[in-house]
C-alpha cells in the first residue's frame, strides 16, 4: 500500500475520522457527490483507491476499461476537493485475495481507525467482491451510502464519460466531469522528428489502455502564468517509425524552450481528426499545417 499526502506537512497517515472508498476514474460528478458528503464529516478526511483498476488486474490483455484519467490526473483533481489524504492501494495479486473480513479489520479498522466510510450504492469489496455495505455495518463502522448522481436523466459513471470521450464530444464530458479533460505527465526526450519537419513537440508517455487517438486542439498548463495553445497528436505515429504503446506529442504554438522533465497539464479542447498514415513526410507536413490553424480557430 503506498500512501500519497496531499500536504507536505503530512508526517504520517492520520487515523480516526472518515474516508470514501473507490475507484474515482474522472472525479466526476458522482464521485464530487460522495466526496461533497464526506466533508460534512468531522475528523480526518481521505479517500482509498486502488492502482490499477481492479478491472484491469484481470482483464484478458486489450478487454480491460479504458482509463478516464491517468493516477496523476485522478489526484489531482482530488487535491483540489480539500481532502487530508489520498491513500493509494497496490492492487496486485496478493490484495485482490484478501477477504471482505480483512479488508476492514486491517485496513479500515487497524490501519485507518475509521468510523465512517462513504461509499456508492454498488459498492462491493474483497475477494471476489464477496463484501457489501452491510459486512461494514456488522464491523461496527457508520455507512454513508451517497445516490447516483443523473444528467439529462442518466447516470453519471466512467462507462457514460467513456462514452463521450471517444466520440469527441468534450463539452459534454466537461458537463459530466465538472472539470476539464486533462492529461498530465513529464516532458521526456523525444526522437526529435517533430522538430525535423517544423513542428516540435513535447512528449508524454501514456498508458497503453488509454481512451484518446487522434489529432486535438488543446492548451497546455504548467508552462508559463497562463494556459498556452496547441495541437496534439494521440497515437502511435504511423507515418515515422510506428510505436508500440501510444503517445501525447503536443506542439505548442510559438515556444521554443527544452522542457525535458518539467511536468505539464494537457487540456483537450477539441478533436480535429483521426490519426492516420500519410504515404509521404510532403503530405504529412501539409496536414500538420491545417491542423494548427484548426486548432487556433478552436481555441480563439
Amino acid at each position: 500500500m503506498h500512501f500519497i499526502p496531499f500536504t507536505t506537512h503530512l508526517k504520517k497517515l492520520p487515523r480516526g475520522g472518515s474516508a470514501a472508498i473507490g475507484n474515482f476514474d474522472g472525479v466526476h460528478l458522482g464521485h464530487q457527490a460522495l466526496l461533497q458528503q464526506l466533508q460534512r464529516l468531522p475528523g480526518p478526511r481521505g479517500v482509498i483507491l486502488f492502482e490499477p483498476h481492479p478491472k484491469e488486474r484481470f482483464a484478458v490483455e486489450g478487454q480491460a476499461p479504458r482509463r478516464i484519467l491517468m493516477l496523476a490526473d485522478k489526484l489531482y483533481f482530488l487535491r483540489e476537493q480539500g481532502l487530508d489524504y489520498a491513500l493509494v492501494i497496490h492492487f496486485n495479486t496478493q490484495f485482490s485475495r484478501w477477504t471482505p473480513q480483512q479488508f476492514i479489520e486491517v485496513l479500515l479498522l487497524k490501519k485507518l481507525g475509521l468510523s465512517t466510510v462513504v461509499v456508492g450504492p454498488d459498492f462491493r469489496f474483497g475477494y471476489q467482491r464477496q463484501g457489501a455495505i452491510a459486512d461494514l455495518e456488522a464491523a461496527g463502522l457508520k455507512v454513508q451510502e451517497v445516490s447516483w448522481v443523473q444528467s439529462q436523466g442518466k447516470k453519471i459513471s466512467s462507462t457514460l464519460i467513456r462514452e463521450s470521450l471517444l466520440a469527441g464530444e468534450f463539452q459534454k464530458v466537461q458537463s459530466l466531469l465538472g472539470h476539464a479533460y486533462t492529461v498530465t505527465g513529464r516532458v521526456l526526450q523525444g526522437a526529435q522528428k517533430g522538430r525535423t519537419l517544423g513542428f516540435p513537440t513535447l512528449n508524454l508517455a501514456l498508458r497503453p489502455n488509454m481512451l484518446l487517438s487522434g489529432v486535438y486542439a488543446v492548451k497546455i498548463h504548467g508552462l508559463a502564468d497562463n494556459a498556452l495553445h496547441g495541437v496534439a497528436n494521440v497515437g502511435r505515429r504511423p507515418s515515422l517509425n510506428p510505436l508500440v504503446h501510444p503517445l501525447l506529442e503536443v506542439h505548442v504554438f510559438d515556444f521554443q524552450k527544452d522542457v525535458y522533465g518539467q511536468r505539464v497539464r494537457v487540456e483537450f479542447v477539441t478533436k480535429l481528426r483521426e490519426e492516420r498514415r500519410f504515404p509521404s513526410l510532403a503530405e504529412l507536413v501539409a496536414q500538420i499545417s491545417q491542423d494548427v490553424q484548426n486548432a487556433k480557430k478552436e481555441l480563439q
